[in-house]
C-alpha cells in the first residue's frame, strides 16, 4: 500500500512537471497543494508520523533539493526548481535589522517562483522573502499566527495571497513594493494595519477590512494608487500620518463615526478624491490632510473641529466651496494656499488667527469678510490674491506681505483697533488709489506699500513716528501725502520713484531722511527741509530732475553722496556754516547753479572741485 501512495504521488508529479512547461510550475504546484487541501482531510500516515499534503509533496519533489538549510530551532528550507518550501514546527527565525539576511536572500531570491510553508510553523521572521522579485505564488499553513516585519517587501510578481484564519500579528511594511498584488484576504483575526503594511501595492483596487481592525498606522496604505475603494470599520477611532497619501484613484470614502483625529497628510496627493464624508466626533485635522486633492469641489468642516492645520487644504485646485464652523479659531498656514478655485470664502465670527500664507495664492477668490474677532493675519496670508478686489478688517495685526501682490484690490477698510501694518503688508497692490490708515496704528513696516503704483493719496496719522525703508517706494501716481508731526524718520527709498509727488511738507519733528529717500521723484518741485533735520543720507534728492530750489537746515553737519545728483533744474542751493563735508558726486548733474554758502569749512572742496564746478557752471558764493 505505500509503494502504491508513492508511486501515486510520484505520477502526479511527473504530470505537473510536464504541464509545467506549458502552464508554469508555480501555479501547478500551487494548484496541486489546493486541491490536496480541499480534498483530502489533511493527515496521511508515514513511518506512524502525521504528515500534511503538502509535506507529501515536499518529500516527493524535494529528495534531491539544488539547496537546503536551517531557518529556525525546528524548521528547515528545501529549495529546487523554483520552489522553497519551509517545513517543520515552531518558529521561524528573524532576518531584519542586524540579525543578517535569509540564507536564500543572496543567491537565490531572484530564482524562487513559488514559497510553500508548511503546517507546524507558526511565525515568518522579518524579512524572509524581501525583494523576491520573482515570486508569484505562496501558500501559507493555518498554523501561522505571525508575519514579521517587510516578509514580503519588494515582492514585485506576487499578485495574491490569501493569509490563514489564525494570524493575528502583521508587522510593517510586510507588502511594501508588491505592486503587482492585486487581491489580498485579511482574517477577522487582524486587529491591526501596521505601518505602511500595503505601501506602494500600486495595483490593489480595493480591500475589506475586517471589523475588528481598531487601528490603521502611518503611511498604510500609501501610494496606494490603483485603490479604489476601502470600507473602514466603525471600530477606528483615529486615521494616521499619510495613511492614504498618494492614493490618486479613491474617489470617496465615508469616514466612520467615532473617529476624532486624521492625521497629518493622511489624504494628500489623493487627486481622484471627489467626496468625503466627515463625522461629528472629529475634532482634529492634521496637517496637509487633504493637500493635493484637487478633484475635491466641496467640504464640510465638522462643528467639533477648532482649527484648521498647516496645509490642511493646500492645492486643493477644484475646491470651489467650503463650510467653516463656528468653533474653529485659527487658520493655519498655508491652510488654503493654492486653491485658485476658491471664489468666495465665509470666516466664522469666532476666528482670532489667520496664520502665514493661509489664502497666499488663491487667485480666483474675490471677496472675503474678516471678522472682527480676528487679532492677527499673518505673513503672506493673502498673498497673490490677484482677484481680490475689496477686504474690510478690524484686527491688531496685519503681517508681512499680508495682501502683498492682490493687484485687484482697489478698496480697503482699515477699521480702529488696527495697530500695525507690517513689511510688505500691501505691496504690488497696483489696483490701489487711496488708503486711509486709522489712528490706532502705530507702526508700518519696511515697503509696506511698495509698487503701488496706482496709490494716489494716503494719510499717515499722528502715532506714527517714522517712515520706514521703502514703504511708498515705487507708487509712481502718488501726489499727496499728509506726513504728521510725530515723525521724526524718514527711512531709506521711503518715496523713492514716486514720479507724480509734486510737493511734500516734512514736519518740524523731522531729524533724520534716509539713502534715496526722494530719489527719482522726478515731478518734485519744491521741498522744505526743518531746521529738526540733522542727517540727510546718500542719494537722498539724486533725480529730482524738477527741484528747482533748496534749503540746508543749520542742524546739518554732512551732506552725504550724490544727494542732489542729476538734479538738473536745481537753480539754487543754501548751506549752512554747519556743513563741514560734502560726499562724492553730491552736485553732479546740476547745471547752471549757484550755491550759496558760509564759513570755511567747504573752501578746500570747493578748490579741490575747481574743474567740475566750470564743467557744470555751478557757481559757489560765499555770504
Amino acid at each position: 500500500m505505500k509503494k502504491t501512495k508513492v508511486a501515486t504521488v510520484i505520477t502526479i508529479i511527473a504530470v505537473i512537471a510536464i504541464a509545467g512547461v506549458f502552464f508554469g510550475v508555480n501555479y501547478l504546484i500551487y494548484a496541486y497543494v489546493n486541491q490536496q487541501k480541499a480534498t483530502q482531510s489533511g493527515n496521511q500516515t508515514a513511518g506512524g508520523q502525521q504528515v500534511s499534503p503538502a509535506h507529501s509533496l515536499i518529500m516527493a519533489t524535494m529528495d534531491s533539493p539544488f539547496a537546503s538549510g536551517v531557518c529556525g530551532e525546528n524548521l528547515e528550507w528545501y529549495y529546487k526548481d523554483e520552489v522553497l518550501v519551509i517545513t517543520g514546527t515552531g518558529k521561524m527565525d528573524e532576518y531584519i535589522y542586524s540579525a543578517g539576511s535569509a540564507p536564500w536572500y543572496d543567491s537565490l531570491r531572484n530564482r524562487i517562483g513559488c514559497v510553500i510553508v508548511d503546517e507546524g510553523v507558526t511565525s515568518i521572521g522579518g524579512a524572509a522573502f524581501e525583494d523576491c522579485g520573482s515570486m508569484t505564488e505562496i501558500v501559507l499553513p493555518s498554523s501561522l499566527t505571525y508575519i514579521g516585519e517587510r516578509v514580503f517587501s519588494g515582492c514585485s510578481s506576487l499578485i495574491q495571497i490569501e493569509l490563514p484564519d489564525g494570524v493575528t500579528s502583521i508587522g510593517k511594511n510586510v507588502f511594501e513594493g508588491c505592486s503587482s498584488l492585486r487581491t489580498i484576504t485579511l482574517p477577522d483575526s487582524v486587529t491591526r494595519i501596521a505601518e505602511g503594511l500595503f505601501y506602494g501595492c500600486s495595483s490593489l483596487r480595493e480591500i475589506m477590512l475586517p471589523d475588528g481592525v481598531t487601528s490603521i498606522d502611518s503611511w498604510a496604505f500609501g501610494d496606494c494608487s490603483g485603490l479604489r475603494e476601502i470600507t473602514l470599520p466603525d471600530s477606528i477611532t483615529i486615521i494616521d500620518e499619510r495613511v492614504f497619501s498618494g492614493c490618486s484613484s479613491l474617489q470617496d470614502i465615508v469616514i466612520p463615526d467615532g473617529i476624532t483625529s486624521i492625521g497629518e497628510s493622511a489624504f494628500a496627493n489623493c487627486s481622484g478624491l471627489t467626496e468625503i464624508t466627515l463625522p461629528s466626533s472629529l475634532t482634529h485635522i492634521g496637517k496637509g490632510a487633504f493637500s493635493g486633492c484637487n478633484s475635491l469641489t466641496e467640504f464640510t468642516i465638522p462643528d467639533g473641529v477648532t482649527s484648521i492645520g498647516v496645509g490642511v487644504f493646500a492645492n486643493c485646485n477644484g475646491l470651489t466651496e467650503i463650510t467653516i464652523p463656528e468653533s474653529v479659531t485659527r487658520i493655519d498656514s498655508s491652510a488654503f494656499a493654492n486653491c485658485n478655485g476658491l471664489t468666495e470664502i465665509m470666516l466664522p465670527d469666532s476666528l482670532i488667527n489667520i496664520g502665514e500664507g493661509a489664502f497666499s495664492g488663491c487667485s480666483g477668490l474675490t471677496e472675503i469678510t474678516i471678522p472682527d474677532s480676528v487679532m492677527i493675519i499673518g505673513e503672506d496670508a493673502f498673498y497673490g490674491c490677484s482677484c481680490l478686489t475689496e477686504i474690510t478688517m478690524s484686527g491688531t495685526s496685519i503681517g508681512e506681505g499680508a495682501f502683498s501682490g492682490c493687484e485687484g484690490l482697489t478698496d480697503i477698510t482699515l477699521l480702529d483697533g488696527v495697530t500695525s501694518i507690517g513689511d510688505r503688508a500691501f505691496s504690488g497692490c497696483s489696483g490701489l488709489t487711496e488708503l486711509l490708515i486709522p489712528e490706532s496704528v502705530t507702526s508700518i513696516g519696511m515697503h509696506a506699500f511698495w509698487n503701488c503704483s496706482g496709490l494716489t493719496a494716503i494719510t499717515i496719522t499722528e502715532n506714527i513716528t517714522k517712515i520706514d525703508n521703502g514703504v511708498f517706494m515705487g507708487c509712481d501716481n502718488l501726489t499727496e501725502i499728509t506726513i504728521p508731526d510725530s515723525v521724526i524718520w524718514i527711512g531709506d527709498y521711503a518715496f523713492s520713484g514716486c514720479r507724480g509727488l509734486c510737493e511734500i511738507t516734512l514736519p518740524s519733528s523731522l531729524t533724520k531722511i534716509g539713502r534715496s529717500a526722494f530719489s527719482d521723484c522726478s515731478d518734485l518741485t519744491e521741498i522744505t527741509i526743518p531746521d529738526s533735520v540733522t542727517s540727510i543720507g546718500n542719494d537722498a534728492f539724486k533725480g529730482c530732475s524738477s527741484l528747482t530750489e533748496i534749503t540746508i537746515p543749520d542742524g546739518v553737519t554732512s551732506i552725504g553722496d550724490c544727494v542732489f545728483m542729476d538734479c538738473s533744474s536745481l537753480t539754487e542751493i543754501k548751506i549752512p556754516d554747519s556743513v563741514t563735508s560734502i560726499g562724492d558726486n553730491s552736485f553732479s548733474g546740476c547745471n547752471n547753479m549757484t550755491i550759496y554758502y558760509s564759513g570755511n569749512a567747504l573752501d578746500s572742496y570747493i578748490d579741490d572741485h575747481s574743474s567740475d564746478w566750470s564743467a557744470q557752471n555751478i557757481v559757489w558764493v560765499k555770504q
